[in-house]
């Protein structure tokens, strides 16, 4: 069975059931949309001649060095400067483009009439939701998506990404870019 089939059957998490509960809602969430691609189709390339162009230019200053005709010091910063890029680059595209599209399509939400499940590859969170914790809810795009936050500590930002870190929002769930989220919204609060 594909995950996406999966989660529309909502049998991933049946384990996590009681005999009393049952599931309202199942989910994930749903593309960010194109501007991540277009920045990564753009980025890439131009970091890649940037590279390219920093490197000869090193190349260029190491035979300028031993010839006598630049100084060392100049050597040493241009090496600075390629070394601190590089993995500046790598990290930054990893961490706020790549990663959180890795784990948005490997995260499932579902609403019981009892708690809220929120499954991120192997490791599963769970919210019960009687009492009633505080609830919010969002609308984050033109297409209708949003986010309903359940909890009370949430790190909010708008890269999207901040909920994905392990040690962030550890007393809420965030159901992140879902379809209608108004539903889910009316859903957990019995409205």
């Amino acid at each position: 069975m594909r995950i996406e089939d999966e989660y529309n059957d909502s049998m991933w998490c049946r384990e996590y059931l009681k005999d009393d509960e049952y599931v309202k809602w199942s989910g994930k969430s749903k593309s960010a949309g194109y501007l991540r691609y277009l920045f990564l189709a753009v980025a890439i390339p131009a970091n890649i001649f940037l590279f390219y162009s920093l490197s000869t230019n090193l190349l260029d200053m190491i035979k300028k060095v031993s010839s006598g005709e630049e100084s060392v010091i100049t050597l040493i910063i241009a090496s600075l400067a390629l070394i601190v890029w590089l993995p500046l680059f790598l990290s930054l595209t990893f961490g706020l483009f790549v990663l959180p599209g890795i784990l948005k399509k490997k995260t499932l939400y579902a609403v019981t009439n009892k708690k809220v499940i929120q499954k991120l590859g192997k490791s599963v969170k769970v919210m019960n939701l009687e009492p009633l914790p505080q609830i919010h809810m969002s609308i984050t795009s033109r297409k209708g998506y949003g986010t309903v936050t359940i909890g009370t500590t949430y790190i909010h930002d708008n890269s999207g990404f901040m909920h994905y870190i392990p040690w962030t929002n550890k007393s809420c769930i965030v159901l992140y870019n879902i379809d209608e989220p108004d539903k889910v919204y009316r859903m957990i609060t019995n409205n």
